[in-house]
């Protein structure tokens, strides 16, 4: 979608200006939607080591308790439930499939109003 991609074009520009890597430009149009600004809520970690299967990912809102994957142990098929210690909406999600304890899962943040 051309649309689409002049708007994602036009975003890049406004940080590459505000990073102060490139002068502004004339051409690009002024940010249609103020960014959200987030605030922290929690995050979720691996406790053992084994196979990560995501059932939430990044963008998804999940509210505290709820399972948002599992690591499978490869050896004997053991199951852990990972669950969110926060309510709020991902915002990184570990795409990778081996963890170990410690390994960072997910991060959950709330919009700040």
């Amino acid at each position: 979608h051309p649309d689409t991609v002049g708007r994602l074009l036009d975003a890049l520009h406004r940080i590459l200006h505000h990073l102060g890597v490139i002068e502004a430009s004339a051409h690009v149009k002024p940010p249609t939607a103020r960014p959200r600004d987030w605030i922290w809520a929690g995050e979720a970690a691996s406790q053992t080591t084994g196979l990560w299967y995501p059932d939430a990912v990044t963008g998804d809102d999940v509210t505290e308790g709820q399972t948002i994957g599992r690591i499978i142990d490869p050896v004997d098929g053991t199951e852990h439930k990972v669950t969110a210690n926060a309510t709020g909406t991902i915002i990184y999600g570990m795409n990778g499939l081996t963890v170990r304890p410690g390994t960072e899962l997910a991060a959950i943040a709330t919009p700040q109003d």
